[in-house]
């Protein structure tokens, strides 16, 4: 089995986020082992990423992965501000 490590930026709520964070942390410690070569370096790895993540789900405004997300798209949002079905396709795209 080869090695992948998938980075997908998910926008929603706090506790969406949680799930995702955790189905990422379950999947990663049942199959991440046992990847070829680097499994187990990237295991540790992503696992400290996503409990990493896991911890500015909360924050009162926005964390870094968000605000990261509009600075790299704010030339779109600008674009978009007043239509709201280009700005849903921009950021379903991100969530996907």
């Amino acid at each position: 089995m080869a090695t992948i490590q998938n980075r997908k930026l998910k926008i929603a709520c706090p506790e969406c986020l949680d799930k995702a964070n955790g189905k990422a942390i379950t999947i990663t410690l049942l199959l991440g082992w046992w990847g070829f070569p680097w499994g187990p370096i990237k295991t540790i790895q992503s696992l400290g990423q996503n409990n990493k993540s896991k911890t500015t789900n909360h924050e009162d405004g926005p964390n870094d992965h968000l605000r990261g997300f509009v600075t790299a798209n704010i030339g779109a949002f600008e674009m978009y501000k007043n239509n709201k079905e280009k700005l849903q396709q921009l950021i379903a795209v991100e969530m996907e």
